[in-house]
C-alpha cells in the first residue's frame, strides 16, 4: 500500500442494495490486490448497508442523497484516495484478479487513462449468455461506436477528474460520453482475460432505443464536429459511422421490440415502438422489416 492511502479505490454506486449488492462488495474484498479500499455510494437506498463495512476494513459506505448514477459516481472519484479507480455496478462480479491485473496493466502504460477487460454475461442463476464481450480499441474505434462495458473499468484518478468526471445532467449515456473523453487524450489498455462477470435479470435498467439515441446521437455529433475544428479527418469519418452504427443499432432494437410487443398481444406497445423506429431511422427499419419477412418466409416453406 501507498503511504497515505491504498494504490486502487473500488466505486460501487449503489440504489437497490440488497443480496447483489453483497456479492458484488464480496468479490471486491476477495481480490488478491492488497492495495485496495471499496467505497460503496448508497444513492439515497433504503437498505441500510450498516453490515458492508464489516465485511472488510478497507470497505467504506458513503451515504448521499438520490442523484442518480453519475452523481454518486462522481461522489466516489473525489472521496476516493488511489491513483486509480475502478468501477463496479452493484449487481455484477468482479473475478479474483481483476485488480492486479487492471494495476499492472496501467502502471506499465503511463500514457494510458483506462483499461478494461473481457466481461461475462450471466443470467441470474450465473450462467453464461452469449459470447464473451471485450476487445482492444482505440479513440477512432470508440467513435464507431465500440463503446468499453462500464463495469469491467479502470481509470486514472487523476485524468478523470481533469476531464470532469461524470455529466450528471444525461440521463442515459453518460458512460459513454466519460469513455469518449478520456479517450480522446489518452491510450486505453485492453487486459485480455475476463475481468468482471455482468449480470442480466429483470431489475436491470432499461432505456428505450429513442431515449439512447437522442442522448448517444448528440455525444458522437459532438466529437465529430471538434475532429472537424481540428481538421483531422480520419476522425470526422469513424464519428460519422459510429453516429449511423448508433441510428442502426436503436432503430433495430425498437422495431425488434414491437415485434416481441405484438406478439405478446401488447399492440399499444407495438405501434410505439414501430412509431420509435422510424424515427429514428426509416430506411433502417424497412429494412429490417423486409429481411424479418424474408426470414419468416423461408421457415414457412
Amino acid at each position: 500500500m501507498r503511504s497515505g492511502g491504498p494504490d486502487v479505490s473500488v466505486v460501487i454506486p449503489a440504489y437497490r442494495g440488497g443480496p447483489l449488492l453483497r456479492r458484488a462488495v464480496q468479490s471486491m474484498a476477495g481480490q488478491s490486490f492488497e492495495s485496495l479500499e471499496v467505497l460503496v455510494v448508497s444513492d439515497g437506498s433504503d437498505d441500510p448497508m450498516d453490515d458492508l463495512e464489516a465485511l472488510d476494513a478497507r470497505v467504506r459506505v458513503i451515504r448521499c442523497e438520490h442523484r442518480g448514477v453519475s452523481a454518486a459516481r462522481n461522489t466516489g472519484l473525489l472521496e476516493s484516495r488511489g491513483r486509480f479507480v475502478a468501477f463496479l455496478d452493484e449487481d455484477d462480479l468482479a473475478m479474483e484478479g481483476r485488480i492486479a491485473a487492471q494495476f499492472a496493466a496501467l502502471s506499465d502504460r503511463p500514457d494510458a487513462a483506462m483499461a478494461h477487460g473481457q466481461v461475462q454475461v450471466i443470467d441470474e442463476c450465473g450462467r453464461q449468455v452469449g459470447p464473451l464481450r471485450g476487445g482492444p480499441v482505440t479513440y477512432p474505434d470508440m467513435l464507431r461506436a465500440r463503446f468499453l462495458h462500464m463495469t469491467s473499468l479502470m481509470v486514472s484518478r487523476r485524468e478523470a477528474i481533469v476531464a470532469g468526471g461524470f455529466d450528471a445532467l444525461l440521463i442515459t449515456g453518460e458512460d459513454i460520453d466519460f469513455q469518449l473523453r478520456l479517450a480522446k487524450d489518452h491510450a486505453v489498455v485492453f487486459v485480455p482475460e475476463v475481468l468482471t462477470r455482468y449480470r442480466l435479470h429483470a431489475d436491470n435498467t432499461r432505456i428505450d432505443p429513442l431515449m439512447a439515441q437522442q442522448v448517444i446521437g448528440p455525444i458522437l455529433r459532438a466529437h465529430r464536429r471538434w475532429a472537424t475544428q481540428m481538421q483531422l479527418p480520419e476522425l470526422v469519418s469513424a464519428a460519422a459511422d459510429g453516429m449511423r452504427t448508433n441510428r442502426r443499432t436503436n432503430a433495430t432494437a425498437a422495431y425488434r421490440q414491437a415485434g416481441q410487443a405484438r406478439r405478446c398481444g401488447r399492440i399499444r406497445d407495438s405501434a410505439r415502438y414501430l412509431v420509435m423506429s422510424l424515427r429514428i431511422d426509416p430506411r433502417v427499419t424497412l429494412k429490417v422489416a423486409l429481411r424479418t419477412a424474408w426470414d419468416d418466409l423461408r421457415r414457412a416453406g
